[in-house]
């Protein structure tokens, strides 16, 4: 156990959760590290020493039913991501806890790039995903570190369950992998066996596929188990919608298919009413399922900002009338103008008719000709 000396900061006078908190960095957090965390800004706001004289990490692991691993962990990730400071004594052991102001990613990652503007240099930013979480780059572990993560019971679990699915035991990268989705992109244990069991299922012997479709879910924001199978719910009920519109009688989707549904449904944000209707435009001018074409039509939309079927029936009612400009002044370009084409037209029938021809004489024309 270690008691902890509480470092109220400029926090005092008030208690407050930072917009930003909520905004960019709660929605990725484990939960009980927002418990943590939300507890220390409570600490801070009280006026009581005894509070922070009484403090440990054992007496926060037991206002929450943790274990105490799990407040150490959830010190050491806001610590990482820069919203604590951690002491520690000679012993280097965990002596004190101070509350950081929270600070914008968004604006950290922009005052960083000024700052290399200006000093001429050119350095690498991580880009934040659609979630505005920036996603870590993946760094490698030393040997001293994979020893201390070994004890790590959520670790334990991860390498049980990684070297089930396996079937050997870990590589260096394997390791790495794990700890990448587990430390640097913060997501919970029980969330990544998810994956696996979703993703390693399906035939793939790589952690890798896992890695990329963690760092996807990440991106969009998804980071819990029930939060992926809503999203895969719903991507699979749009598929079943484009693949009873196209007439395709099909159980397992074609990873060709699915990734042009994730493209309309997350690049493009259409509803299933938006993409259903481009279907049936596909169907009526190719008679095919041709999801390239789908995607011209989707793509045209949305260059022209509609996003509703209302927006469409406006820009088909500006389509239809510019031909309808346009096919007017064409033919008022006609020379003699469409009345003056037809009498003509009649003219040169009437001409053609007024000829009367002796086709037997000249047929016998025809045969005197050859026998001489």
């Amino acid at each position: 156990m270690c008691k902890l000396v509480l470092d109220r900061g400029s926090g005092a006078d008030y208690t407050s959760v930072s917009n930003f908190f909520i905004d960019e960095y709660m929605p990725q957090a484990n939960g009980e590290f927002v418990k943590v965390y939300l507890y220390l800004l409570r600490l801070v706001d009280s006026n009581s020493d005894s509070v922070s004289d009484e403090l440990s990490t054992e007496a926060i692991a037991d206002q929450f039913g943790l274990l105490e691993a799990d407040v150490y962990r959830a010190l050491e990730y806001w610590a990482k991501h820069k919203l604590l400071t951690l002491a520690y004594n000679d012993e280097q052991k965990l002596s004190g806890v101070k509350v950081e102001t929270v600070v914008s990613k968004q604006q950290e990652m922009e005052e960083t790039q000024m700052l290399a503007k200006a000093s001429g240099e050119s350095i690498s930013v991580p880009a934040p995903g659609a979630s505005g979480f920036v996603i870590p780059k993946k760094r490698g572990y030393s040997d001293k570190e994979l020893v201390e993560f070994s004890t790590d019971e959520r670790v334990r679990e991860l390498n049980f369950v990684t070297q089930t699915y396996l079937g050997r035991p870990l590589t260096p990268n394997d390791m790495a992998s794990l700890l990448y989705m587990l430390e640097g992109l913060g997501l919970d244990s029980d969330f990544i066996i998810y994956l696996m069991e979703t993703y390693m299922s399906q035939g793939s012997k790589s952690l890798h596929s896992v890695e990329e479709k963690a760092i996807e879910f990440v991106q969009k924001g998804i980071v819990t188990e029930e939060d992926a199978k809503a999203y895969g719910k719903l991507h699979t009920k749009i598929l079943q919608s484009v693949y009873r519109t196209f007439g395709i009688d099909s159980k397992v989707p074609v990873k060709h298919d699915v990734a042009f549904v994730n493209k309309w449904s997350d690049d493009y944000k259409f509803s299933e009413e938006m993409i259903v209707e481009a279907c049936n435009r596909t169907m009526t001018h190719t008679h095919s399922s041709s999801f390239e074409y789908t995607d011209s039509i989707l793509s045209a939309w949305l260059n022209k900002g509609a996003h509703t079927l209302d927006d469409v029936a406006q820009l088909d009612e500006e389509h239809k009338q510019a031909k309808a400009d346009s096919s007017s002044k064409a033919d008022s370009k006609t020379v003699g103008g469409p009345r003056h084409k037809s009498h003509n037209k009649r003219r040169r029938q009437k001409k053609i008719l007024s000829h009367k021809y002796d086709f037997d004489k000249v047929e016998n024309e025809l045969l005197d000709k050859n026998k001489k």
